[in-house]
């Protein structure tokens, strides 16, 4: 299953396996620097948790993330925003 992109800022990764969401987290973050995206968010849903740990370690590790808000009064519990830094 292929991740779904709901626009240029959201990425939803809903019925991934770890491969194909550390894959499509990659690519998202990658691509969204290229455009000079500063805000993206993460659907990860709420399941047994696998793929928000791989989503939330995966962004501790990156060195181009300045903030991440799993608590945004914007979202719920199965969503993550990022900051990206800024070049």
């Amino acid at each position: 299953m292929a991740s779904r992109l709901i626009n240029d800022d959201i990425l939803d990764l809903h019925g991934l396996n770890e491969f194909e969401a550390f894959n499509s987290i990659d690519k998202f973050i990658n691509e969204s620097l290229l455009k000079k995206k500063h805000i993206i968010k993460f659907i990860h849903g709420h399941g047994k948790g696998v793929i928000k740990n791989l989503l939330y370690n995966y962004l501790e590790e990156c060195e181009f993330i300045k903030k991440v808000d799993k608590n945004s009064p914007f979202t719920n519990s199965g969503t993550v925003i990022v900051e990206l830094i800024s070049f």
